[in-house]
């Protein structure tokens, strides 16, 4: 599921516009921050409010707490739980063995154990950057990403199922899980792996991948009974699309600000500073945001070229006359004369498949041949229909190719040609008499083939799963 297109550029200004009070300046910070790359100003450009809740305070740099044991702390951080500690009488554990701790990071940063041979090349290791080469090692692992992509995941409350009554299976959410698990392995500037998530096709067009970063507005459910199946001009279509918006809102704020604006959909929310009326403002700016799916090539190259052709599709369609007047230009019909000339005498590349089953719904006797094709023989209801499973690794199959033909056994007549129906099936109805008694003759069909034409044997073929090994298709989906 992704996103349609919106115009994002205006929804980033009519966030600002739409929140006064404190809601608004929340969002300001967050912006301000992301754009520049840098963390929230310091406390001491911004006036602090003693009734304001701690969590919508602008952040500060605390001084380093006092303590005793200063050589047990290896890190600023450590300084506070040592300071806690000590207020308490506690003494800090040891420190950890090596195979403890290099067990905790292992499971702390991949999620898996250290095989035994990493264990012990860390026990021989003596050098004094062992650890520090270890956490390299692991942080450099796309095992890394898999791991921790799965917090951001539960975050945003992925899925890969629509939810409600139907929940059907989403065949393509996995574009975003995969983009999450890059981002984590690439070391994204968080700034812009959340612009990404919120605005990508518009503050990114040239990157593919932002595309798929959208499908963070979608990872919710999706009622698709009420937004699918029921009227558009009806009240419980709208109940549906409101309370799709709602959700989009609420993975926004809740993941990039910890806050739970939905609480105030119903009414004024009851501990933070977020009215009704900022609530609905903040559900306006999805208002043009719906889900559904979305192509995209994951290729760049393939990207801009399909947009800079589809920029020259719309030229076209206003009837630009510059662009108008360039197709006229004889270069461009010379070059395509040659694209006409060669679509006319490329050859198409059939593949053979070979049946791995071969049934007979009518109990026909079916018989693979040295050539691949099948011989259909026996008494056979006047209808009759053939199922052939085979398998292949070809990618980018355009067509199946399905022929005909009769045994060229002797005795044997041609017989009327086959009806072909669709899925690989042939049915088909054959009637001749043989000493005044109808029977049907005996029928060979070739379920494969290689692309070049048979022997010149007086025999129609039916070739069962010829696979045209055409180019892919021109994008993938989200």
């Amino acid at each position: 599921m992704q996103p349609r297109s919106a115009k994002r550029r205006a929804t980033r200004a009519r966030i600002h516009s739409s929140l006064p009070c404190q809601a608004r300046a929340v969002l300001l910070v967050l912006w301000s921050a992301l754009a520049a790359g840098q963390p929230a100003p310091p406390a001491e450009t911004a006036p602090v409010n003693p009734n304001q809740h701690w969590s919508l305070r602008p952040l500060s740099k605390p001084p380093l707490p006092e303590v005793k044991n200063k050589a047990w702390a290896a890190t600023p951080i450590d300084r506070f739980v040592l300071a806690r500690l000590e207020e308490k009488q506690i003494q800090p554990n040891a420190p950890a063995d090596k195979r403890t701790l290099l067990r905790r990071l292992c499971f702390d940063l991949i999620g898996l154990p250290p095989t035994p041979e990493e264990l012990a090349a860390f026990l021989t290791d003596k050098s004094a950057d062992a650890y520090e080469r270890v956490v390299d090692r692991l942080l450099a692992s796309p095992r890394y990403g898999e791991r921790w992509a799965r917090h951001w995941l539960d975050v945003v409350h992925y899925a890969e199922t629509h939810g409600h009554d139907q929940d059907r299976v989403r065949t393509n959410a996995w574009p975003y899980r995969d983009y999450v698990i890059r981002s984590f392995n690439e070391d994204k500037p968080y700034a812009r792996f959340v612009e990404e998530q919120i605005a990508g096709d518009s503050l990114y067009p040239g990157d593919p991948q932002s595309t798929v970063a959208l499908g963070f507005l979608a990872t919710g459910p999706w009622d698709e009974s009420s937004l699918r199946d029921i009227r558009e001009d009806t009240i419980d279509r709208q109940i549906a699309r409101y309370l799709d918006r709602d959700d989009i809102v609420m993975t926004v704020m809740n993941t990039f600000i910890s806050t739970t604006v939905q609480c105030a959909r119903c009414h004024n929310h009851k501990f933070d500073p977020i009215s009704q009326a900022e609530y609905y403002g903040l559900q306006a700016v999805f208002a043009s945001t719906d889900k559904a799916e979305r192509a995209y090539d994951p290729d760049p190259g393939t990207h801009a070229l399909r947009q800079e052709l589809l920029k020259k599709k719309s030229a076209i369609e206003r009837k630009e006359n510059p662009v108008l007047d360039s197709l006229s230009e004889p270069s461009f019909q010379r070059e395509f004369a040659a694209w006409e000339k060669g679509l006319t005498n490329r050859p198409i590349p059939w593949t053979a498949l070979m049946p791995a089953t071969f049934t007979s719904s009518g109990g026909a006797t079916l018989a693979k041949q040295p050539d691949g094709s099948m011989l259909a023989g026996g008494m056979r209801p006047e209808t009759d229909t053939y199922t052939i499973t085979a398998s292949t690794e070809l990618k980018g199959i355009t067509a199946v190719r399905l022929e005909v033909l009769s045994d060229p056994s002797p005795g044997q007549r041609q017989p009327a040609p086959h009806r072909l129906p669709h899925e690989g099936r042939a049915q088909g109805r054959h009637e001749r008499r043989r000493h005044g008694h109808p029977s049907e003759p005996d029928r060979r069909f070739q379920p494969a083939g290689l692309g070049h034409r048979q022997s010149h044997r007086q025999r129609s073929e039916e070739r069962l799963g010829h696979l045209s090994r055409g180019r892919p298709g021109p994008s993938g989906r989200v």
